[in-house]
């Protein structure tokens, strides 16, 4: 399981994949283009999206922080990716 752990060294945190899918959208990054930047289905990144999957590989989830902090720098703070 992936996941963020803070400076102060608490429990591991949970990133809401959906909603820093539904963020690159919003921002005008296609699904499609957001899957080829993480190597991984389209139709796997519309899932997680849709809230239907948990977490991604951790290089896929890398490359779509990546793109989150590229295309939406202002929500790019663990307070708004937390689940």
């Amino acid at each position: 399981v992936w996941a963020v752990r803070e400076i102060s060294g608490a429990e591991p945190v949970k990133l809401d994949w959906q909603r820093i899918c539904l963020n690159l959208r919003a921002a005008g990054v296609s699904m499609a283009a957001a899957a080829a930047k993480a190597r991984m289905d389209p139709q796997t990144l519309r899932h997680y999206a849709r809230g239907e999957c948990e977490e991604p590989r951790f290089s896929q989830g890398l490359a779509l922080l990546d793109l989150h902090l590229q295309h939406c720098p202002e929500k790019h703070r663990i307070e708004e990716l937390r689940r």
